[in-house]
């Protein structure tokens, strides 16, 4: 028995087109949670010397360098997980127009036209744009 894929499904099928690329997106995205939790720790370290009563300023100025590198790195591994996964979204979406524009040339042209080019348009950029939220932003994350 032949089951007919939903949405999903066929989001996947064209998403594993780039699997790659929204793996290494997912990992530069769990490094840069890391990075973005660390200053917290750091934060935590300082407080723990202040109550310790420590006056060691270098102490505290080393903590506030990591917060400063962790912080850094945080944004740094944002951006590289956002690239790859926009660069991947975006030539599954090609993709997808492409498939759909040969079904398009496939159709009759009388189903065509009772169409009507604004439906059209709408499956084909709209209702296709909306899908790059899922996949460029809820995937990596």
């Amino acid at each position: 028995m032949n089951r007919k894929k939903g949405t999903f499904g066929w989001i996947m099928e064209f998403a594993g087109q780039k699997r790659k690329f929204y793996v290494l997106s997912v990992i530069f995205a769990i490094f840069g949670a890391l990075c973005q939790m660390l200053p917290f720790v750091m934060i935590a370290r300082i407080i723990q010397k202040l109550l310790s009563g420590n006056p060691n300023f270098n102490a505290y100025l080393t903590d506030c360098l990591l917060m400063t590198l962790f912080w850094g790195l945080r944004v740094v591994f944002h951006g590289i997980s956002t690239s790859y996964s926009h660069g991947a979204t975006f030539a599954v979406l090609a993709n997808i127009r492409k498939r759909g524009l040969l079904k398009l040339e496939r159709m009759p042209l009388g189903e065509v036209q009772n169409l009507g080019s604004g439906n059209l348009k709408n499956i084909l950029v709209e209702r296709i744009d909306s899908i790059e939220t899922t996949l460029a932003h809820v995937i990596p994350r």
